[in-house]
């Protein structure tokens, strides 16, 4: 699903719908295959720290294309350099 473009855009869009609901996202990354060791993750940045402990909470261990959502913090200074 991730390699064809129309199937990601839906993604990027159904994720984007349901994690907008904790606050202002200001980045979210979906990484695509091949090659990518990041494949089934998904990076949201929100505004605020507020916001992304709220979607934590909330998303942990809910299902999302057949899978358990896993949440944990990633460090922001990897992700601005895209690490």
């Amino acid at each position: 699903e991730l390699r064809d473009d129309n199937e990601y855009e839906d993604i990027v869009d159904d994720v984007r719908g349901e994690v907008s609901k904790y606050g202002t996202v200001k980045s979210l990354v979906i990484p695509r295959p091949p090659g990518n060791s990041s494949v089934g993750k998904i990076f949201i940045e929100y505004e605020a720290p507020a916001m992304a402990q709220a979607a934590a909470n909330a998303l942990r261990g809910r299902q999302f294309g057949g899978r358990a959502v896993v949440t944990t913090f990633y460090d922001e200074g990897k992700f601005a350099a895209k690490d």
